[in-house]
């Protein structure tokens, strides 16, 4: 829970370079599948818009579609808009980028 609202504060007073420190600590961690599912759906969806900036969109697309499809079960939660905010530009980016190539 910590971390999660670390980088809540991080992305409001952009400085997301110290976000990947909080990233490397968590994915370090044995028990990083223990957590409960509400703050893995929020560390996920913070750790695709960083990927997203730093344009890691495959990263991206995993962290955010898994923050898609675990946050809460109601068809149009306010968390399921905000992810879709980012993860529609990046499958539309993806998706464009292997048409053309």
């Amino acid at each position: 829970m910590l971390v999660n609202q670390l980088f809540k504060i991080y992305f409001r007073i952009n400085r997301l370079q110290l976000c990947k420190p909080l990233i490397r600590a968590i994915e370090t961690q044995p028990i990083r599948d223990k957590f409960p599912v509400h703050q893995m759906v929020t560390y996920k969806y913070y750790v695709g818009r960083k990927a997203m900036f730093d344009s890691e969109f495959r990263e991206a697309e995993t962290c955010l579609t898994y923050a898609f499809e675990n946050s809460s079960p109601y068809p149009m939660s306010v968390n399921k808009r905000k992810v879709l905010i980012y993860l529609v530009p990046v499958k539309m980016f993806l998706v464009s980028f292997f048409y053309y190539k």
